[in-house]
């Protein structure tokens, strides 16, 4: 198993590899999308670091194996990536930061932007950051906003910290 990569073991035997820190490039549509529907061939090839196949990794590749595999796959990407994403930016992770509340959030369209701003990041390095620093970096500025503000978090009743623009 290569460093950096989650391995699944396939009900036909042979053996799958998917990133285990993808680049928030990445990662950013299924996040956006907000559901595992998003979770389709296109999205393994992206992520597939390397596996037990003869041929090359491709959507088509992906398409023809054997319908346990991708399940498989699949169940892994979203138990060891998307949730673990997910649960990031959620609102018991905010708390267990900070016991005060945010007030207001990022328009729709503007995580990025503010981020670059916030950091100092480029586009590339934001694009290449792995997905879980990008995602507790954001929640970790805004956290630190609330603070200074005053805030507390009861804004957040109900919701993400993080959501998609």
């Amino acid at each position: 198993m290569s460093e950096g990569t989650v391995r699944i073991d396939l009900p036909s035997g042979g053996w799958w590899e998917l990133a285990a820190r993808p680049a928030w490039r990445r990662m950013r549509p299924l996040i956006d999308s907000g559901s595992t529907g998003a979770l389709t061939s296109r999205a393994l090839v992206q992520l597939t670091s390397r596996w037990s196949f003869p041929e090359p990794v491709s959507e088509r590749a992906v398409l023809s194996r054997d319908g346990e595999d991708v399940a498989a796959a699949l169940e892994t990407l979203n138990r060891e990536l998307l949730d673990p994403l997910r649960e990031a930016g959620s609102r018991e992770t905010a708390e267990a930061l900070f016991t005060g509340m945010v007030a207001g959030s990022v328009p729709p369209g503007f995580v990025d932007v503010c981020l670059m701003n916030a950091t100092g990041w480029t586009w590339r390095e934001l694009s290449e950051t792995p997905a879980d620093v990008v995602i507790r970096t954001a929640l970790l500025i805004a956290v630190r906003d609330a603070r200074e503000r005053g805030d507390d978090l009861d804004l957040w009743e109900g919701e993400d910290v993080i959501r998609s623009p």
